[in-house]
């Protein structure tokens, strides 16, 4: 995660606005208190969405308190802790230390190198706390690592690898914050109920709990939530674009894909089950903003990756002629598939919102997924200067 997934201030409430903060500096007291200071480098808006996000599961309050921060040190800052926020200040780390060791690798930067060495028994304590996450990141990096070398010109396949990490980390995030949930409820309940020995396990509230999670949460379902995209951000989007080059009907609510529009193949923005458990709807919200994040960081280095020469996979899947082209009348001819891809990640994203039974916090969620995605996508396409970027 790069830092792209961020709030969009201006539509944000004062109050939400403050928990929100709650959670980013959280984030960094955690990395702070449990592995030390220099590492609180490592901390992205990213990490902020995704302790957001898992713990929007739990009705627990958020508790937020005032303290003092060694970057601001006079006036106090919004705190808050809770198990969530320790895991996204874990994950942070973990891809830090991979981002490190990319960096040292490829470009022999001395100062990722002195980083990650730095980084390397914290990394060890955490693959121990978390191994199942640390090894099928290990995995897809890897294979992003292949396909990097071997000049991949499939943009899927290179975003595949990127979205299935954040899948990854979504849904073990999910398995942690639900499992301690599960938890807490089931120790309540044997607290507050003794069965007679001749009841049956259908009689526990215990067993009825659990076996009715689902029904309970498509009560909650927001059937109009995802809709803000296709209908909305999308349809707004698209309604500018010139139609594809070639003669094929587009099947009604469908996008053309960066892979297949040449071919007038178009991906479909499938109906969402609303029954699926909340671990696997989270899982393909990670998923889908992945190949989001993967796409926006090419398109935001095209002219730096053209510079140094790195693998871009925008540069081999549209063929950038450097020796009849500038970069900008590339990003140019390629911008329309582009702008359709990254609202297709983004709708298919919101649609996974619809399963979830979000207790708290769902202006701020709501704020990221509907507006502050939209503003950056924007920003990418059209260039604005980071220094400018919200």
């Amino acid at each position: 995660m790069l830092g792209y997934v961020k709030i969009d201030r201006g539509e944000l409430k004062v109050r939400e606005y403050e928990i929100y903060c709650g959670y980013y500096c959280g984030v960094c007291k955690s990395i702070g208190r449990r592995y030390g200071q220099l590492p609180r480098m490592a901390l992205s808006y990213d990490a902020a969405f995704l302790a957001i996000m898992l713990e929007a599961l739990s009705d627990r309050p958020d508790a937020p308190v005032q303290e003092h921060c060694i970057g601001h040190h006079i006036k106090k800052k919004t705190i808050i802790r809770n198990e969530a926020i320790d895991y996204a200040a874990d994950v942070m780390l973990i891809l830090a230390w991979h981002k490190l060791l990319d960096d040292a690798h490829d470009e022999n930067k001395i100062v990722a190198k002195a980083a990650a060495g730095l980084l390397k028994g914290i990394y060890k304590k955490l693959r121990t706390r978390h191994p199942a996450l640390c090894e099928g990141i290990e995995e897809h990096l890897h294979e992003l690592a292949v396909l990097e070398k071997e000049k991949c010109e499939k943009l899927d396949a290179a975003a595949e690898a990127f979205a299935k990490i954040m899948e990854i980390i979504f849904a073990e995030g999910a398995h942690i914050i639900l499992g301690e949930l599960d938890s807490a409820s089931n120790e309540t309940e044997s607290r507050n109920c003794v069965l007679p020995s001749n009841a049956s396990k259908a009689d526990s509230p215990i067993h009825s709990t659990a076996t009715g999670k689902h029904e309970a949460t498509n009560e909650s379902i927001n059937p109009n939530a995802s809709n803000q995209y296709k209908a909305g951000n999308m349809a707004a989007s698209a309604s500018s674009i010139a139609p594809p080059t070639n003669n094929t009907e587009r099947p009604a609510g469908s996008v053309p894909d960066v892979e297949t529009e040449k071919q007038g193949a178009f991906l479909t923005i499938e109906e969402t089950p609303t029954d699926i458990p909340p671990q696997e709807a989270l899982a393909k919200i990670g998923y889908h903003i992945g190949k989001w994040i993967y796409l926006t960081d090419a398109i935001d280095d095209i002219e730096e990756n053209i510079q140094s020469g790195a693998y871009n996979p925008l540069l081999f899947r549209f063929g950038y002629d450097a020796e009849h082209e500038t970069p900008e009348a590339f990003r140019k001819r390629i911008e329309e598939d582009l702008k359709f891809n990254l609202y297709h990640y983004l709708a298919m994203a919101s649609n996974y919102m619809n399963p979830l039974d979000i207790k708290k916090n769902q202006g701020i969620i709501e704020n990221i997924i509907y507006f502050g995605l939209n503003r950056k996508t924007e920003e990418i396409i059209t260039r604005t200067e980071p220094k400018e970027r919200i």
